[in-house]
């Protein structure tokens, strides 16, 4: 049995504490904009606003991690997460909460590929591994937030759970002082890993797959809340418990990408992982009405989204292993700004009457006509080319 490294235990705790915190903005948008006096239409602004200070942070991050011991990029992510929901916590001004989701982003963006380039560091010969379950245990951490609302809606508290986030942020930081994780030897870039370097050319059909990713996964896990209170007529528990399946579906296909592994290659895994999300929304749009149906089609989702990150990372790590933090940074910040757009376009369109559900459909169309091209191609030589997707 393999050892376990308690660098990459950390990662994941800190994972789990993104999960759940992340994920408890959304079901709490209607609190938010009757606090600060907005319509429900614009409740995604605070997760754009967020999107702003990820998008910043994860460039930053990313060519950080290639030069400074990553325990600074990790600590200075959790602390600037817990300042965020201390602050978001007590300011009743809109302007300071804005403040707040920006400095939130800032220190998400930083754990988000932080961890990611860290686990892989901590445990070379478990790369892959390490990344499927450190995204794994991400999807524990969002099963988790909307019940922690609900559980604090029941209260009439909704701040009750951004409490318990600040604390859990807090710890994280903490224990993040003592963790090193030194800049590897920088390998030279060869025929065997990408002729292309970092070049945009190169970058670009992962950057658009990441783009509409993210921006699709995150704007979904936000307004699932708002499509089954409006859409389906369904009440606060019901509307948390579709949150919380839709991130269950999410941890499920990121468990079973883990215990299949390289069973089925990372491509394969890519298409079976839009394919569903196309049909989970689809089905929402059909039978948004009743709220079993939208429960069961949330999950759906879910089960689809859960391969697909770890997929493309794994992919992207294998076509630059020599800058896989610089390039982790550039697709990661790509998906930020789809997030500062994503959510607020689904807004929207759902208009305070449904959670928008047509942009999830439109995403995933896009996914699966992107998704071939960050798949293996022969070389001219007749050889495999290095995305293998087999890490």
């Amino acid at each position: 049995m393999p050892t376990l490294n308690p660098g990459v235990l950390l990662c994941n705790a800190a994972f789990v504490m993104v999960g759940i915190t992340g994920n408890m903005i959304g079901p709490t948008y209607a609190n938010l904009t009757g606090r600060y006096g907005i319509p429900l239409a614009d409740g995604a602004n605070f997760t754009s606003i967020q999107a702003i200070g990820g998008t910043v942070a994860v460039l930053l991050a990313g060519r950080l991690l290639d030069r400074i011991n990553a325990r600074y990029v990790l600590f200075t992510g959790a602390a600037l997460m817990a300042a965020a929901l201390f602050l978001l916590i007590n300011t009743p001004i809109l302007g300071v909460a804005y403040f707040a989701m920006i400095i939130y982003g800032v220190g998400m963006g930083s754990l988000l590929v932080g961890c990611n380039v860290a686990v892989t560091r901590l445990r070379p010969d478990r790369a892959a591994v390490n990344i499927n379950l450190l995204n794994f245990t991400y999807g524990i951490g969002a099963i988790l937030g909307p019940q922690l609302v609900n559980v604090a809606l029941s209260q009439h508290n909704y701040l009750l759970a951004y409490m318990t986030g600040f604390i859990f942020a807090l710890l994280v930081a903490l224990f993040f002082v003592g963790l090193s994780i030194p800049v590897p030897k920088q390998v030279p870039i060869t025929h065997t890993t990408s002729a292309h370097g970092l070049s945009l050319a190169a970058l670009m059909p992962f950057v658009i797959l990441l783009f509409v990713y993210v921006g699709m996964e995150v704007s979904f896990g936000a307004w699932i809340f708002t499509q089954l209170r409006l859409a389906a007529s369904a009440p606060e528990a019901i509307a948390a418990l579709a949150t919380s399946l839709f991130w269950g579906g999410f941890t499920a296909g990121r468990g079973i990408i883990s215990l299949l592994g390289t069973r089925v290659s990372a491509p394969t895994w890519l298409r079976i992982g839009i394919i569903t999300i196309g049909l989970g929304s689809a089905g929402l749009l059909l039978f948004g009405a009743s709220a079993p149906a939208s429960v069961i089609c949330a999950t759906l989702v879910g089960l689809g989204c859960g391969p697909v990150f770890p997929s493309a990372l794994g992919l992207l790590r294998t076509a630059f292993p020599a800058n896989f933090g610089t390039a982790s940074g550039i697709v990661m910040a790509m998906g930020n700004v789809s997030v500062i757009i994503m959510p607020r376009l689904q807004g929207q369109l759902g208009n305070g009457q449904n959670g928008g559900i047509i942009v999830t459909f439109v995403a995933a169309i896009i996914l699966l006509l992107v998704s071939p091209l960050v798949t293996p191609r022969p070389t001219p030589t007749g050889m495999m080319s290095p995305v293998s997707g087999q890490d």
